[in-house]
């Protein structure tokens, strides 16, 4: 994270966001990062980007008709941590 908060090219900024944004689970880096610095808006970008990414992974990119109860309960339920 820390090479994350060096960069101000935004193309590299934006690339970086969205390769962490891209990991998969809900790693607890993410959220000491924004804990420590509260005031940095790298790590709210990158933590924000993720928990969107990650309930659209909750949700399993099916189509709505396809998609369980479960799968939207758990996509509802990160979609409101963003």
């Amino acid at each position: 994270m820390r090479h994350m908060q060096r960069h101000q090219d935004v193309d590299q900024r934006c690339f970086l966001t969205d390769v962490l944004a891209d990991v998969d689970d809900r790693p607890l880096e993410f959220d000491s990062w924004v804990e420590a610095h509260p005031e940095c808006a790298n790590a709210r970008l990158v933590s924000e980007a993720h928990t969107l990414h990650w309930a659209w992974q909750a949700q399993s990119y099916g189509m709505s008709e396809d998609v369980t109860d479960a799968h939207w309960h758990a996509f509802y339920k990160r979609l409101a941590l963003a």
